[in-house]
């Protein structure tokens, strides 16, 4: 006796996955911000001082990439907490990726991982530039 072939009308439903061609798939807020931070913090903290230097995109360097994004957390993360914008010190960039790290993770807390459009796309836009 043979054995059945099984068709595949017959075969366990897998998810629907969009075609490669159907265009980007978008995360949630809250999902982009914690999947995007810890990508450019850890492209920062990969980077030598010598290519945190260098410039990049529309700004002078990596580092005052990084800079303007952790601004960014940091003013997000003070509309959230009702509280006044505040100016961060442009530190080292030995640190800028500390100073990301930070201020993401002090988004991430007073927001409950949501975050404004325009810092998440700023911080993807920051990600692709490293």
């Amino acid at each position: 006796m043979g054995e059945a072939s099984v068709g595949p009308s017959e075969s366990p439903a897998a998810p629907e996955l969009p075609a490669r061609d159907a265009g980007p798939v978008y995360l949630p807020p809250t999902e982009l911000l914690a999947t995007e931070l810890p990508r450019v913090v850890d492209r920062l903290r990969a980077s030598s001082l010598d290519a945190l230097g260098r410039p990049v995109g529309r700004w002078g360097s990596r580092a005052d990439a990084a800079y303007a994004v952790a601004q960014a957390l940091a003013d997000a993360s003070a509309d959230l907490e009702q509280l006044p914008p505040r100016v961060l010190p442009r530190l080292s960039d030995a640190v800028v990726a500390d100073q990301v790290a930070v201020c993401g993770a002090d988004l991430l807390a007073a927001g409950h991982g949501n975050a404004p459009a325009d810092v998440l796309d700023l911080l993807v836009e920051v990600r692709r530039a490293l």
